[in-house]
């Protein structure tokens, strides 16, 4: 069967990076490694030779999950999508494996809570990473690690999300066995309101 008809794609634009800024809330759960940095997650430096405290977001081993943590946008924007880029790699420290999230949520806000609670987010997503070889767990493939590593994952927010200008991960679940985790790059897209 063939459809047919006229289609308007929805009006997106990359948020600039530049503006972000990380925030430190009451509450929030992560504690950088090595000296990595929440800005590691904006920095564009991603895939090969990666170096913990200088190009991706690594929180420290022992700290649990869930984790949760947070960033100004710098404007207010309805969301459409988010491409993370995964830890470079396979094996033990990498896309698929480890603290590399597979189960996420993504929270927005205008007036975040001044005690670092909850009240005042709404869950814009929740994500599932999964790998695109479809292998069983603890296999990671060339194609997943091109994937997850340099093209990068994509997520499309649902419609009727209300625009948001702070941003809080909360992960639940990572590949491995572990209690921390780690991510080398985030970039948001939509339609920016101010």
């Amino acid at each position: 069967d063939t459809l047919s008809g006229t289609f308007i794609p929805i009006f997106e634009q990359e948020l600039e990076k530049s503006k972000f800024k990380a925030m430190t809330l009451t509450g929030d759960t992560y504690d950088g490694h090595i000296g990595s940095t929440l800005a590691n997650l904006w920095n564009d430096k991603y895939g090969a030779n990666q170096r913990v405290g200088e190009h991706i977001f690594h929180t420290k081993p022992g700290t649990g999950l869930p984790q949760w943590f947070t960033f100004d946008m710098g404007v207010k924007a309805t969301l459409s999508r988010v491409k993370v880029h995964h830890r470079y790699g396979d094996g033990y420290d990498g896309s698929y494996t480890g603290g590399d999230p597979k189960v996420y949520e993504i929270w927005g806000s205008n007036s975040p809570d001044t005690d670092g609670g909850w009240e005042n987010w709404v869950l814009l997503m929740t994500c599932h990473s999964i790998k695109p070889s479809g292998s069983a767990d603890g296999i990671v493939t060339a194609e997943d690690v091109q994937f997850a590593g340099i093209d990068g994952e994509d997520f499309e927010f649902p419609e009727g999300i209300p625009a948001v200008r702070y941003i809080r991960f909360r992960i639940l679940k990572v590949w491995g066995i572990l209690d921390h985790m780690y991510l080398a790059e985030t970039t948001f897209y939509g339609k920016m309101e101010e």
